[in-house]
C-alpha cells in the first residue's frame, strides 16, 4: 500500500524490494546504516497505540534514538507518556484534514465497500485491499506471553551463537 501512494517519491525506500533477508525490520536497519553515516534511529506511533500496555512494552524494547507520537489532537499531552523506559517521547501534533480511523477501513473493507474504501484512501489503495482480501478477518491479537517468547528466541539466537 505504501508504494502505491508513494511510487514517484525517491526518497521512500521499500524494504520489500531489497533483497536483504530476514528479518525485516533489522535487515532493513543494517542496509540503511551501511548505505549512510551518523543515522538517527526514531520511532513512531500514532496516540491510541501509546495507550496500549502492549505496545508501551514493545517500545521500551526497541533501541532507538527516541519515539515520535502523532496526535491529531492539541491539549493531549497527558495522554501521552513522556518516557518508554529511558528513551524520551516527543508528541508533534499532526492534525489532517482527513482524520480516519483504522476501524473504518477495516468494516468497509469488510463488507467489500469500494466507494466507502476509496472515502478513506487513495482509490488505488482501497482497490488493493480488497483485492488483496486485507482487513478481511479481525486482527490476530498475540498475547503478551507469545511476545516475549520471540524475543526469547531472537535473544538467544544472537547471543549463543
Amino acid at each position: 500500500m505504501l508504494r502505491l501512494s508513494y511510487k514517484d517519491n525517491p526518497k521512500i525506500i521499500f524494504p520489500h524490494d531489497i533483497n536483504i533477508g530476514f528479518p525485516l525490520a533489522s535487515k532493513t536497519k543494517e542496509y540503511l546504516e551501511a548505505k549512510g553515516q551518523d543515522l538517527k534511529w526514531f520511532g513512531v506511533m500514532g496516540k491510541d497505540s501509546t495507550q496500549n500496555a502492549w505496545a508501551k512494552l514493545g517500545a521500551r524494547l526497541q533501541k532507538v534514538n527516541g519515539w515520535i507520537v502523532l496526535s491529531p489532537e492539541s491539549g493531549d499531552e497527558n495522554e501521552i507518556p513522556k518516557n518508554f523506559g529511558k528513551t524520551k517521547v516527543t508528541r508533534l501534533y499532526a492534525p489532517t484534514d482527513n482524520d480516519v480511523h483504522s476501524k473504518e477501513i477495516r468494516e468497509a473493507a469488510a463488507n467489500g465497500d469500494l466507494a466507502a474504501l476509496e472515502a478513506l484512501v487513495a482509490p488505488e489503495v482501497a482497490r488493493y485491499i480488497l483485492d488483496q482480501g486485507l482487513y478481511k478477518n479481525p486482527d490476530p491479537k498475540a498475547t503478551l506471553m507469545d511476545y516475549l517468547r520471540s524475543c526469547k528466541k531472537i535473544l538467544a539466537k544472537k547471543f549463543l551463537q
